[in-house]
Formats: structure tokens, C-alpha cells, sequence
């Protein structure tokens, strides 16, 4: 039973394991005891400050984030949907919440929902929207926070403790991947609003990277649920140059990767709230481009500028010949149109960095005494090629399509 979870819910054997052992109300026993106690007490603690959060939204002090969420087009039904709370703006309102319901000081410092100064602990989320954030295993581990009014950082996640690692999760992870595994493929979103948007216009496969750098082991979560993935961060230069960034990593971990460029609205939860947001949506995901067609494009205005031009020649043809032959070949009479080259030059300026990259990574064999001249056998016959074999590789060879 345990491979049929590991590969239904894209976990690993450790993660299944406690899945069905907390189904099944069965304790774990491990060398790790010690530490799966704090994880369970962390969890605990994360569940009753859920609670909480989710209860001040819809009592009286929660009229600013009520607001806040009816300006973004959030009905209240999408929010108990997502599970989204309310930090209130007072100093230790969900400290002494979580006293009451039994947890000591030091759990409560140690959970990550309390800062510590000079004059004691306060809690680290005070006047925030909350957005709990599960593990792809269905875990509270920690909460992100958008700040409606004052200063201070426009978003806060949960410090990085026991539970929470934000290299090490997506947001909407545990709501997408049954959705990932019907369609095949992911869409990649920037913020918590974005990924929430998609899945209201039923493009439940979406998950949001915490932050605009996706990390490699965000990539490897994603290369455990599908083989291709779209990534659609906002249309600003960050967010393409984030998109950029983004793709080489998958690209890294085997995923077939595609850029959203988005037009008419600068991210997902803007253009989705269009009257037409959903044939906008639809197109840009029809017309995505591929990682090398899309780094060229990016880079084609500062190559036509003589003082960028050398810079951003190195840094295309550098990634380029980061990736092999075989996923840019399909490609180069496109990436030559944008650049205003042919073809052949663009696959030389690749091949030639291809051999300094190779060239970089030999080292000298040592000295070693020669062998024993052996005595001449007869060279085993080579067999003939398989007929069928070799017209499987010219398939896959043409047609990018057939590949993915």
C-alpha cells in the first residue's frame, strides 16, 4: 500500500509512512524520536493558531482584513476556502490565546509565531492577512502574512524552524497535486493572491514559489509531480528575470519548462479578474515560450545596445550551453530570427562554449604502470542495429512534441 501512496500523492516512503501512521493513530518509533515530538507539539501549536487567525477574521476586529479581501475580490467563502485569518494588530492577542489553551512559554518561542526584543516576546504577525502553508503532505507548517496598513515588510513568513523551511515547500502544494497528476503539468505563480486566483478560474494545478527565487528543491518537488511546468511570475522586470532564473533550475532537475509572458495585467490574480481574464489567461498559456526562445528574447533589446551588448551576449550563450544540444536544437532557427543571425551561427557560438565547459571539467589522469600485453582474441562480431530502435531515436529526435 505504501508505493501506491508514494506515487498517488508524489510523496516520498519516509512521508507516507507518517501519513498513514497518523491516519492510522499509530506513534512512529525512531532514532529521530525526540525531534518528531517537537514537529508534532509545532504542529499542534500551528493548528490552534489557525484557529484563531481564521476566528479574528470574522469577529469584530477583523473589519480591515474583511475590506482588504473584498478590494481583492475575495468572496468569504474563498477565504474559509483557503483557510485564510486575521493577525489582529495588538502585541500579544494570540500569545495569550495560546497560553490559555495550555502551551507553554517555551513552545510558544519556539513555534515561530512570537518575536523576542529587549522588552520580552510579542507576536511576529500583527496586523496581517494569514495564509496557512501546508506540506505536500497535508501538514500545518508555518503561515505567511500581508501587511494591509503601516509599515513594515509587504509579506512575513514563518521563520525557518523544525517545521518550516520555505526552500523546502509551495504554496497550494497539498490542494494541486491530484490536479498536477490529471493534467501533467504545473503552473508556477509568485504570490500567495496568484496561486489563489487560479484555482478559483479552475486551474487547480497552480502552486506559488513563497518569494520570487525558486529555489532547487522547490524544483525537485515539481519534478516529483510532472514532467512540465509553467512558470508565470509577474510581468515587471523582476519577475521576468526571476522567470528566467526560475527555468534554468527546473530545467536542471529534468523538467520541461515554459514562460507565460503575460499582457493586458501584471500578474495572474490581475488578469484573471478581467471581464475576458480567462481567454487572456487561456492564450498566454497556448503561446508560452520555451527556455531558450524565451532568454533570447529577453536579452534581444540590450544586444541591439552597443554598451550591453557584449554582457548580454556572454550571459545567453552561457546558459545556452548550460542545457544540452538535444533541448535547444529544436530552437535555433527561432532564437537566430530574434537575433538577427542565422541558425548555424547561433549553434557555433553554443558548441564553442559547450567545449570550454567540457574542457573545464577534464582532469589529468594519473600515472599509471602499463598493462600486460595480453594475447589476441577474436573481436566479438557487433550486431547490427535494431531497425525499430533506430526509428524510435529519429522520432524523438524531430519532434520536440514526441520528447516531452
Amino acid at each position: 500500500f505504501l508505493p501506491f501512496i508514494e506515487d498517488s500523492e508524489h510523496i516520498q516512503f519516509r512521508e507516507a509512512l507518517e501519513k498513514l501512521a497518523e491516519r492510522a493513530g499509530v506513534n512512529l518509533e525512531a532514532r529521530s524520536g525526540r525531534k518528531t515530538a517537537e514537529a508534532k507539539a509545532l504542529g499542534s501549536i500551528n493548528v490552534c493558531a489557525l484557529g484563531f487567525f481564521r476566528q479574528a477574521l470574522v469577529s469584530k476586529g477583523g473589519e480591515a482584513a474583511r475590506a482588504y479581501l473584498a478590494r481583492r475580490s475575495l468572496s468569504r467563502e474563498s477565504a474559509s476556502r483557503f483557510e485564510l485569518g486575521w493577525a489582529p494588530a495588538s502585541w500579544n492577542s494570540l500569545i495569550r490565546h495560546l497560553k490559555t489553551n495550555g502551551y507553554a512559554d517555551a513552545q510558544i518561542e519556539e513555534s515561530g509565531l512570537v518575536s523576542k526584543s529587549e522588552k520580552g516576546v510579542y507576536d511576529r504577525f500583527r496586523g496581517r492577512v494569514m495564509f496557512p502553508i501546508y506540506s505536500i503532505t497535508d501538514r500545518l507548517i508555518g503561515f505567511g502574512g500581508r501587511i494591509i496598513d503601516g509599515e513594515g515588510a509587504k509579506y512575513l513568513n514563518s521563520p525557518e524552524g523544525p517545521l518550516f523551511n520555505k526552500r523546502n515547500n509551495l504554496y497550494l502544494l497539498n490542494k494541486a497535486k491530484s490536479s498536477v497528476r490529471e493534467k501533467g503539468f504545473v503552473i508556477l505563480t509568485e504570490g500567495y493572491m496568484d496561486a489563489i486566483r487560479c484555482h478559483l478560474c479552475g486551474y487547480t494545478n497552480t502552486v506559488a514559489s513563497l518569494g520570487t527565487s525558486l529555489t532547487e528543491a522547490q524544483a525537485a518537488l515539481i519534478k516529483r509531480m510532472a514532467g512540465l511546468c509553467y512558470i508565470c511570475y509577474d510581468s515587471d522586470a523582476a519577475g521576468q528575470e526571476a522567470s528566467l532564473r526560475g527555468m534554468y533550475i527546473l530545467q536542471r532537475q529534468g523538467v520541461s519548462v515554459k514562460i507565460v509572458r503575460l499582457s493586458g495585467g501584471k500578474d495572474p490574480d490581475e488578469i484573471l479578474l478581467q471581464e475576458d481574464g480567462r481567454r487572456l489567461f487561456e492564450s498566454a498559456l497556448e503561446n508560452a515560450m520555451a527556455l531558450p526562445v524565451y532568454h533570447a528574447a529577453l536579452r534581444s533589446r540590450d544586444l541591439r545596445t552597443p554598451e550591453k551588448a557584449q554582457s548580454a551576449r556572454e550571459d545567453l550563450f552561457e546558459g545556452l550551453a548550460s542545457l544540452p544540444m538535444f533541448d535547444v536544437e529544436p530552437y535555433l532557427d527561432k532564437i537566430g530570427e530574434i537575433l538577427g543571425v542565422f541558425a548555424h551561427e547561433v549553434r557555433n557560438e553554443i558548441e564553442q562554449r559547450q567545449e570550454k565547459v567540457r574542457g573545464k571539467n577534464l582532469r589529468p589522469l594519473p600515472d599509471e604502470p602499463p598493462l600486460p600485453e595480453l594475447e589476441e582474441a577474436d573481436e566479438p562480431e557487433e550486431e547490427p542495429a535494431d531497425d525499430l530502435e533506430c526509428v524510435f531515436c529519429s522520432l524523438l529526435w524531430g519532434d520536440a512534441a514526441l520528447r516531452n
